[in-house]
């Protein structure tokens, strides 16, 4: 464990950063790849909503969500979140479709008020409350945008009886008033994390076979209820070696690996949380961003998570799909000076490359805006650097992946492919991990017109992103400019060091991108 703190902490990563840096001065170009489109093949399948996005229900309800003053330890208040400001829908809509997760670790512990004068304070053990008109707000900009919303529904401390027995009355209040409304509730979650149930209030003892036992009384609810929305679960939190007991050695509630053996068959979509890295927020518990965020081992430890509950699905719930319903490059909001930088783009992108690959159909990334690990700056409402690599993945990378047939591509250089989204041919992205060397890549076995999108920025640290070489800014009211890519005379671009590339082919790749 690291015991630095976060100023020290971060001063020695910048130093690290500034050496490496300071080597780019003698740029070399690395050997080049190839990538032969015609004998890439489609591996996978993702949902059209892939690229999707959370607000935590403490944002929605105005409770404690992480600081963002300097040098943050923990959480501060945030007003309730405003939906209906114009930029945040003009900048979620360019994602949509999608789905809106309303979750987090507030959802163990609100209670939901419908009535015209909802209480001052929450009753019993609930720490929040969900009102009517924050409810309705939340699906006011889901039907407007075309999203669909994931909802956690609380299994903490407060809708028990003396026994410890969950109870349905207050889920089932708020899950009819949504049927009512016709609202676009597309899955239910029961709880969230539940192996981290006792950060939420939930006593040490509560077991698997606890959490079971009540995961059969909340889905005989949404039967009755809401049949239409699929059950999402379980969940579990991991880290960055695909251990669900991230903190430490005792696991803090029921198990993935517990719950989905006793109860096989119960949901209808697996799920999964993964951060990489601990924010320094939360001192102490997981492991903070590495000195070098860019190595290729680092970015991918989400694949051991991924093959966790690829293990679990098939030997439980064979038929079921996949989908990461929280993920972003650091927990507890982000880590400062980092999550929304340029630099944590490669841990998305790469999430999102080599996720799809294995067959995981949503991502769904903490948060649409709200601290440093936010899509979007929620005080600005400017884009981070994410927002781009999310908007280009959107728009370009259709949902038939592909294993590209790639060869002598040198370690840092990460290449994912995909049926382009926007008709026949072939997107890939290069994701250029090198800080000192170019990359080179030839594409083999296309048509004739290859386009490139290269995003860079004047450093890993930056908060502006450049597409080929021009700054992507909001125009007026917040439009979201046209993302123009450049064509590529002959078939190889370069991809500069730590940059990286989408590029289009649209005459080129297997059959399957070819013929729809």
């Amino acid at each position: 464990m690291d015991t630095v703190g976060p100023v020290a902490g971060l001063a020695r990563r910048a130093a690290v950063v500034a050496g490496i840096l300071a080597l780019a001065v003698c740029v070399q170009t690395a050997s080049g790849a190839t990538v032969d489109l015609r004998r890439s093949r489609v591996v996978a399948h993702t949902s059209p909503r892939y690229v999707s996005f959370a607000v935590d229900l403490d944002q929605v309800t105005g409770g404690m969500f992480w600081s963002q003053a300097p040098n943050a330890v923990g959480n501060a208040p945030v007003a309730p979140y405003d939906f209906s400001r114009p930029r945040l829908r003009q900048l979620a809509r360019a994602l949509g479709p999608a789905y809106l997760r309303i979750s987090g670790t507030a959802a163990n512990k609100t209670y939901y008020d419908l009535s015209a004068t909802p209480p001052a304070t929450p009753p019993g053990s609930y720490q929040r409350i969900l009102t009517k008109a924050e409810w309705d707000a939340v699906n006011a900009f889901a039907r407007a945008l075309q999203l669909q919303v994931v909802l956690g529904v609380n299994a903490g401390p407060g809708p028990r009886d003396a026994a410890g027995n969950w109870l349905p009355d207050n889920a089932r209040q708020l899950l009819s008033y949504t049927v009512s409304r016709g609202y676009p509730l597309a899955g239910v979650e029961f709880g969230n994390e539940p192996n981290l149930f006792v950060l939420s209030g939930m006593p040490r003892g509560y077991t698997s076979a606890d959490y079971v036992r009540d995961l059969d009384m909340f889905r005989s609810l949404r039967d009755s209820v809401a049949p239409h929305a699929r059950l999402v679960g379980p969940g579990s939190f991991y880290d960055n070696t695909g251990s669900e007991i991230p903190y430490g050695t005792t696991a803090l509630g029921p198990l993935a690996s517990q719950v989905m053996p006793a109860a096989p068959g119960a949901f209808d979509v697996v799920a999964f949380h993964e951060y990489p890295a601990t924010s320094t927020r939360c001192p102490g518990v997981g492991q903070p961003v590495p000195a070098d965020p860019l190595a290729p081992a680092y970015l991918d430890g989400v694949i051991q998570t991924y093959s966790s509950l690829q293990r679990l699905g098939k030997a439980n719930d064979p038929a079921r799909p996949i989908w990461d319903t929280e993920a972003g490059s650091a927990s507890c909001g982000g880590q400062q000076g980092y999550s929304n930088r340029f630099e944590a783009t490669f841990w998305y992108l790469n999430a999102l490359g080599a996720l799809a690959q294995r067959g995981l159909q949503v991502m769904v990334r903490q948060t649409l805006s709200g601290s440093d690990y936010g899509l979007i700056d929620d005080a600005t409402l400017v884009p981070n650097p994410d927002y781009w690599g999310a908007l280009l993945w959107h728009r370009l990378m259709g949902t038939a992946i592909l294993r590209p047939a790639v060869h002598q591509a040198p370690a840092r250089l990460k290449i994912y492919a995909a049926c382009s989204r926007t008709g026949p041919g072939t997107a890939l992205l290069a994701l250029n991990l090198d800080r000192r060397r170019s990359a080179s890549l030839t594409v083999a076995g296309g048509g004739s017109r290859l386009q490139a999108y290269r995003v860079s920025a004047r450093a890993l640290l930056a908060r502006q992103v450049l597409l080929n070489g021009r700054a992507l800014r909001l125009g007026s009211g917040g439009r979201v400019p046209t993302l123009r890519p450049r064509p590529v005379a002959g078939r190889s671009i370069t991809v500069a060091p730590a940059s990286y590339a989408f590029l289009v082919d649209r005459g080129g790749g297997p059959a399957a991108c070819l013929h729809g």
